[in-house]
Parts: C-alpha cells; structure tokens; sequence
C-alpha cells in the first residue's frame, strides 16, 4: 500500500512539473511576441482582439492613463515618490485595485516598462522558493503590440533620474 501511494505521488509531481514547464513555455512565448500577460495595469484595459480571434488586447483607459502621465511628468519635475502619493491621494486618484497610492505604487509605475509600450516578463524566477533574491539577470524585454501611454524619451528620462537618485543616495534600489 505504501509503494504504490509513493508511486502515485511521484507520478503526480512529474505531471505538475510537466505543467509548470509547459505554462512557462507558454508565458515565455507570449511575451516574445510582445503580448502582456500579467495582471491589469493602471491605466490599461483588457477588451477582445479586433486581429486575432480568441485572445485579447491592452487598451488605454484615457481617465487612467493622465494618472500615469502625471506621475512620469512630477517624478521628471522633481519630485519623489513620497510626494506624488501624497498629491495624487490628495486629489482623490486611485491605484488600480482602488487603494491610496504608496511608495511602492510610484516606484512600480516609474519602473514598468509596459508605459513605454514594452512586455517585461521573467524578472523574477523561482519567486516561491527564493522569494525577493529570486530575480532573474535576463529578464525578456521586447516591444510590445500595446499602445505607450508615455513615449520612450519620458520614460527613459525617468530611468536616468531614477539612477541617478540611486546613486547620489549611496544605495543600491532595485528596480
């Protein structure tokens, strides 16, 4: 009885290994192709492909996308993270799930390339058993099919000031 439970039990984790492979296959592809596969993303919507039957599209939410415009023009002014949640609470805005806007928030914003029109997938591996030291070095990053809602000049403005706030704080932040 016991030999054939550990049998049964070796077989199934071979099929759920199978599986995660597979699904990872599937994600890797999708994102060289240039299609999103996270969750939603402030400032853009999910809505049926117009091209390809069966599968789906990012779209511009326009009320949300002049948050995200808003934060790329304060943080390229200046100001920090703390101080564009601070505005954008004060204004009444909203992140995506409908909570208050934190640092975290901001830095995610300022440092997802999918505002640019690009499909970042794979920055973190094996996230379950390394947690925060599972980044990957490689992660795939190729134009997307999606409208920017910011253009690549504002974004990587962005970037250099990010890096450079990094550097004149003598510490290291990941982005």
């Amino acid at each position: 009885g016991k030999f054939a439970v550990q049998m049964l039990a070796a077989v199934g984790e071979l099929e759920r290994n199978t599986i995660v492979e597979n699904v990872s296959l599937g994600l890797n592809q999708r994102a060289m192709l240039g299609l999103h596969s996270g969750s939603r993303a402030l400032g853009y919507g999910v809505v049926p492909s117009a091209t390809r039957p069966n599968k789906n599209d990012l779209v511009i939410i326009e009320k949300e996308a002049v948050i995200i415009r808003k934060i790329f023009e304060l943080f390229c002014n200046g100001k920090g993270f703390k101080a564009i949640a601070n505005q954008l609470n004060k204004e009444g805005y909203k992140t995506v799930k409908g909570n208050a806007f934190g640092l975290s928030s901001i830095r995610e914003i300022i440092d997802n390339p999918l505002y640019k029109g690009y499909v970042r997938y794979g920055k973190y591996r094996q996230w379950s058993e390394k947690r925060r030291r599972g980044k990957s070095l490689n992660p795939i990053l190729v134009k997307g099919v999606h409208e920017p809602i910011v253009s690549e000049e504002i974004w990587d403005r962005a970037e250099r000031i990010r890096a450079q706030r990094a550097y004149n704080n003598g510490k290291v932040h990941d982005s």
